[in-house]
């Protein structure tokens, strides 16, 4: 950060205002300024500091800011690192529901989509999959949905997911009576091998 500083000091000559924003699961992790000191000369770098586990996630859902929603996903991901995939798609949806909610262009709403998407991973591909055609089903169109449409039909894709689940679970414990490797289990039910495990 302060060789950043430095750079644009030296090639702008403005005034420069620096921000770290802190994605750590510790609470109590606070950096302190950079310091470096060398025979009597010292030089101490300080800045702001966007700790985002400190963050209010209701305060985030009101606040029309579009950026507020990606700070929603940074705080979902940061409290719900053991979440299964199920989990994680229905927090995903609640996250693109509030983006819904925001009156912004279409390259912003893009962006921030793609970043609901891609900030956390889902550990089967087959679950990007299904959350893509469900993004698509529930927001391509060219009507605006309303906020109990929108949950209505959230809640019957998310049914429906339970279901194509459920039939993989089926699925995958036949093929461990019949002694199949569990690799072989997770390609062909996209469940995920800690899943499997568990059966």
């Amino acid at each position: 950060m302060l060789r950043y500083w430095y750079l644009m000091k030296d090639k702008y000559n403005v005034s420069i205002t620096a921000l770290a924003i802190l994605t750590s699961s510790n609470k109590k992790f606070r950096p302190k300024p950079y310091v470096e000191e060398y025979l009597g000369t010292k030089l101490s770098y300080e800045y702001n500091i966007y700790k985002i586990l400190d963050q209010d996630g209701a305060a985030l859902k009101a606040n029309p800011n579009p950026f507020a929603i990606v700070i929603l996903v940074a705080l979902a991901a940061i409290k719900n690192q053991n979440a299964d995939d199920l989990d994680l798609k229905a927090i995903k949806h609640e996250l693109n529901f509030e983006l819904t909610r925001r009156n912004i262009d279409n390259a912003k709403h893009k962006g921030i989509m793609n970043f609901i998407k891609y900030y956390v991973q889902f550990k089967s591909k087959k679950m990007m999959s299904i959350f893509e055609t469900e993004v698509e089903q529930l927001l391509g169109r060219t009507i605006p949905m309303g906020t109990e449409e929108y949950l209505l039909q959230k809640n019957k894709a998310e049914g429906e997911a339970k279901g194509e689940h459920k039939k993989a679970v089926v699925i995958a414990r036949k093929m461990l009576a019949d002694n199949e490797p569990i690799e072989k289990i997770s390609k062909y039910t996209g469940l995920s091998i800690k899943e499997i495990q568990s059966l």
